[in-house]
């Protein structure tokens, strides 16, 4: 499996995993014993980090194979038992990273639905049609200012508050404060709009 096939799917299995690290290790210099041992390990450290993230647990396993996907591009396999035995080195804070980034992507992919599970979970019966509803959340978008309205369309696109700021060149206080007053302006819109 070639690292061109991991960045298409993103995702690796536990499997495909123990291929890419046997292919990669056939010339290496650590033993594959070695090498489970540190999949262990990391594989650990990662529910213990998954857990205090808040991510449910029947989805830290997906969450860790995203690390480790990530990991094995930044980091040599040969490393790996360096990326969990030694805390204050460039393969730890590479595995941090690599986590950091698969804890991000799991909390923007789930926004979205949570979003709309609210919206859905929350219905009035009077709201009867989803046409109804989009004009509604129509209306409100359109309470809010030009930037509250560009800040909120990129974040929903999962660009991040550094991301937007680096855009529009503003400080992500700024950016941060512009959001949350958008948010609140919506939640208020659709509060007094939608009966109870």
């Amino acid at each position: 499996m070639t690292d061109e096939r991991l960045t298409k799917t993103g995702r690796v299995s536990a499997a495909a995993c123990a291929v890419l690290m046997a292919a990669s290790v056939a010339s290496g210099s650590v033993s594959p014993v070695a090498e489970n041992h540190a999949i262990e390990q990391i594989q650990r450290y990662c529910a213990v980090s998954f857990r205090n993230a808040q991510i449910r647990r029947d989805e830290w396993a997906d969450c860790t194979q995203e690390t480790l996907a990530e990991l094995l591009r930044r980091i040599p396999t040969e490393s790996l038992p360096v990326a969990i035995t030694q805390s204050g080195s460039e393969e730890r804070r590479e595995l941090n990273r690599s986590m950091w980034c698969a804890i991000q992507r799991h909390r923007r992919a789930h926004r979205h639905l949570q979003l709309e599970g609210e919206v859905r979970d929350d219905s009035r019966a009077d709201v009867e049609s989803s046409g109804e509803l989009d004009e509604l959340l129509s209306g409100a978008f359109g309470q809010l200012s030009d930037r509250q309205r560009q800040i909120l369309t990129l974040w929903s696109q999962n660009w991040t508050v550094a991301e937007i700021s680096d855009q529009m060149s503003m400080p992500a206080a700024r950016v941060s404060d512009e959001k949350y007053k958008a948010i609140r302006k919506l939640r208020q819109q659709l509060d007094v709009t939608l009966p109870s």
